[in-house]
C-alpha cells in the first residue's frame, strides 16, 4: 500500500493491491478463511508503528475516493437526494 504513494512503482503497486484483493475475494465472495490468516491491525500497528500504519489506512481511503466516479461537485441538496434514494 505504501508504494501506491510513490509515482515510480504507483501502477505496479495498484496491480499488486488489485492481485491480493481478488485472490481474496475471487468473483467478489469473500474466501473468510483466507481473510482471517492475515495479521490484526493491532499486530501490524506493534510491528510497523503507528505512523507508518495511519499511512496505510490513509492510503487505502485514498485509493477508494479515487475509485469512486465523480462527474461534477454536487451541492448538499443533490448530494442528500442520491443518499435518500441509495437507502430507499
Amino acid at each position: 500500500m505504501i508504494k501506491m504513494d510513490v509515482p515510480e512503482v504507483k501502477a505496479e503497486a495498484k496491480m499488486d493491491f488489485v492481485s491480493l484483493v481478488s485472490d481474496l475475494m475471487p468473483g467478489g465472495n469473500p474466501t473468510y478463511l483466507e481473510v482471517i490468516k492475515y495479521p490484526m491491525i493491532k499486530s501490524l500497528l506493534a510491528e510497523l508503528g503507528k505512523k507508518t500504519m495511519l499511512k496505510v489506512l490513509f492510503l487505502l481511503v485514498k485509493d477508494f475516493c479515487s475509485s469512486v466516479n465523480v462527474v461534477r461537485n454536487m451541492n448538499q441538496d443533490q448530494a442528500n437526494g442520491i443518499l435518500i434514494s441509495f437507502c430507499t
